[in-house]
């Protein structure tokens, strides 16, 4: 799926461009909610598994998850968890464990 996060907010393009530069290969953005300005969604490469990521109403720094399982069409089969107002480095932490990201 093509992205662009020309017209997401300030904040989360950051957050993304965070992850992209940490995480690199493992990860592919996903952006499901075009029209929502504050939301993205980070997935691994076979596209099974999703983290979507909120920065609505939060202060700087600080967004809410929903981790998701994906069918074959790319649709939510499961969610697996929800997490609010966590930083930058609860999220990778837990990126790492759902997407089954390898530590390089």
């Amino acid at each position: 799926m093509n992205f662009t996060l020309q017209h997401k907010d300030k904040r989360l393009k950051e957050i993304v461009f965070q992850l992209m530069n940490k995480f690199d290969t493992q990860i592919k953005v996903m952006d499901f909610w075009e029209s929502d300005l504050s939301a993205i969604g980070i997935c691994d490469k076979s596209e099974k598994q999703l983290v979507y990521i909120s920065i609505f109403g939060l202060s700087h720094g600080k967004c809410n998850i929903v981790l998701e399982q994906l069918n074959e069409n790319r649709e939510c089969q499961d969610t697996i968890g929800m997490f609010n107002n966590i930083s930058l480095p609860e999220l990778e932490q837990i990126m790492i464990g759902h997407l089954k990201i390898v530590r390089k």
